[in-house]
């Protein structure tokens, strides 16, 4: 039986110094990718997407992959 597995990342990083707000805009300017962009930008990168992708590849599973962003 085929495997689907879920992935997916929201990246942050947090600290009282910042007197700017993470809004959405700023993942929008850093990394915000949705659904079927995110394997055109991350397949064969050598990060956990990549990973993801290989691993996925490997073992015959379909990956659903609704959103990874990083601010």
């Amino acid at each position: 039986m085929p495997r689907r597995i879920f992935a997916a990342s929201v990246i942050h990083e947090t600290h009282t110094f910042s007197i700017k707000p993470t809004t959405l805009d700023r993942f929008k300017e850093s990394v915000y990718l949705l659904d079927d962009e995110i394997p055109k930008a991350m397949k064969g990168t050598r990060g956990e997407w990549g990973a993801v992708f290989d691993l996925a590849e490997a073992f015959g599973w379909t990956v659903i992959h609704p959103v990874a962003a990083f601010a």
